[in-house]
């Protein structure tokens, strides 16, 4: 009976670890794309009223990429 335990244990844990890369892959895509719409927002040539400007710049912080 005990190693029918363990290897439902095995199962569920490689399950969710299985379910936790493939949500590690998704955020760090989702990561990337918002670092290219910042280094794009960013660059000199783009022009930005200053609200639009002040409001990129709060929300600098919550992306966790700079």
């Amino acid at each position: 009976m005990a190693e029918v335990w363990h290897r439902a244990r095995d199962i569920m844990f490689m399950d969710k670890t299985d379910k936790n890369i493939e949500m590690l892959k998704d955020i760090e895509k989702y990561q990337s794309l918002l670092k290219k719409i910042n280094d794009i927002i960013n660059t000199d040539d783009v022009e930005l009223d200053e609200k639009t400007g002040s409001r990129l710049k709060e929300l600098e912080p919550d992306t966790g990429i700079l």
